[in-house]
């Protein structure tokens, strides 16, 4: 079952690439072509389609706005996520939306993109989508929900954990650059004294615990439900919402509190919940001040996606013109990335990337990584996932030296990912008996690499092995 879920997942991240839209009915069809009928894990399965193909956006070396274009063009290109669980109905429990998640890791890691040695923390993570904007390696996440944390783990993640994030993380206490989360929004059996502070609300309690986790010079991004209001006297009504803000403002450098329309910006999750999301720029030395008066900017509510990069990047929406190029452009990548060749679909993002490319074919099961690997008297080198008998064992590609293999690989001291670019990169050229193939061997491992595919050139690694196990 495990892999039809991934199989479908797969399919619906192929279907958002072209653009292609779905309504509740024709989502359920598809998945159940692959044996899935729960309701639920169709909802969670596409949203990790969503979750894959956001990523992927973001990880492409073009600007950032043009990254949050296509971002918000996925997310109106998405199916409604609209089934709900007694649990998600109850604790308002829904991801968010990606637009909105994009805004928020951007700011975190105040707006950097690329390489980093700083570390991330999501305490209530989902199924990721939070994290789009930042590395995997530099990213620990939490969840314990059993189906958003399988999925989770089938991600990249540097860790993965499953803990009540309505508990303290002492292990984790002042230590991450970033914190980023949205906890599930609902009411407290009974108030939980926090700091002398009495927390009534599960999303304020599971925020402060997460806030717990920052460095003092760290950034946060969170979201809470509802809507800030005030008195008469522009004060934030006295209650929970005055109580957490206070306690937020005396201990964080609160740099806006943005409220979003959950009928506009939120509604393709599932709900129409309205949302706040906080931006912090580290922690006090003192404890000093409370929550601000009312004012216009505070009570400016977000009802479009140029409003919120604006508001919490500070990016200028872009024009009417410039949109539909970024729109034309976003297609063509989408159609680019999302090509199918004899392999299955073709992945282009792993130029001289091969341990990501084996890792993210791993993950896929289909489909090939074109120049992956590289050799200077090679030349470029595809990575294919292939395929593999398992009654003979024979085949070729990435799947075939997994499954024939990868136990005498795995006896030998390497991961796969890690052996295959070290016997491109080491192995000595062997005169091959067919003109078709080039064989790299040394004393202990062979690689035969196959130079064309149905009467047109194409470099791909056929198969490789532990030699010493061979002989």
């Amino acid at each position: 079952m495990l892999d039809k879920r991934f199989e479908y997942c797969t399919a619906i991240e192929r279907e958002l690439r072209f653009g292609e839209k779905h309504n509740k009915r024709s989502i359920e069809k598809i998945a159940e072509s692959y044996g899935l009928y729960n309701k639920n894990l169709i909802k969670e399965m596409t949203e990790l389609a969503i979750v894959r193909l956001a990523r992927e956006i973001c990880e492409d070396e073009i600007p950032n706005i043009e990254k949050y274009s296509q971002i918000v063009e996925l997310y109106n290109n998405q199916v409604n996520l609209s089934h709900r669980t007694s649990q998600s109905m109850i604790f308002q429990q829904y991801s968010t939306a990606a637009p909105i998640s994009y805004i928020a890791s951007l700011y975190v890691r105040n707006n950097e993109t690329g390489s980093t040695n700083k570390m991330y923390f999501e305490p209530s993570a989902g199924n990721g989508l939070l994290t789009i904007a930042i590395p995997y390696k530099n990213l620990i996440v939490n969840e314990i929900d059993d189906v958003r944390y399988e999925n989770l783990k089938s991600q990249l993640f540097n860790e993965v954990t499953s803990q009540d994030a309505s508990q303290p993380f002492p292990e984790y206490f002042h230590k991450f650059d970033g914190i980023i989360t949205n906890p599930p929004f609902g009411s407290l059996m009974d108030a939980v004294d926090y700091d002398s502070f009495p927390i009534k609300t599960l999303d304020h309690l599971m925020a402060l615990r997460a806030l717990d986790c920052m460095r003092d010079d760290g950034r946060a991004a969170v979201i809470i439900g509802g809507h800030t209001q005030w008195d008469e006297m522009g004060r934030i009504q006295a209650g929970k919402n005055r109580l957490f803000f206070n306690y937020l403002y005396s201990h964080y450098n609160v740099e806006d509190v943005i409220l979003i329309d959950g009928h506009k910006l939120y509604s393709r999750q599932g709900t129409a919940f309205n949302t706040r999301l906080i931006l912090i720029n580290g922690r006090k030395p003192e404890i000093t001040g409370v929550a601000p008066l009312k004012n216009e900017t505070l009570a400016t509510v977000i009802t479009d996606f140029d409003q919120l990069i604006e508001r919490a990047i500070g990016k200028r929406p872009v024009d009417n013109t410039t949109k539909l190029k970024m729109k034309m452009k976003a297609k063509s990548i989408a159609m680019k990335k999302g090509l199918s060749g004899d392999f299955g679909p073709v992945y282009t993002q792993f130029e001289k990337q091969p341990k990501k490319a084996i890792q993210y074919l791993v993950k896929k099961q289909e489909g090939e990584a074109v120049k992956a690997l590289y050799r200077e008297d090679i030349g470029f080198i595809d990575i294919v996932w292939g395929e593999n008998d398992p009654k003979t064992n024979k085949g070729f590609g990435l799947k075939h030296i997994i499954e024939k293999h990868g136990a005498d690989i795995k006896a030998f001291g390497f991961e796969i990912e890690d052996f295959i670019p070290i016997i491109i990169t080491t192995g000595s050229l062997i005169a091959a008996k067919e003109p078709t193939k080039i064989i790299l061997e040394s004393n202990v491992f062979r690689a035969v690499i196959l130079k064309e595919w149905k009467g047109k050139k194409k470099q791909f690694i056929l198969t490789a092995f532990n030699l010493i196990k061979k002989k």
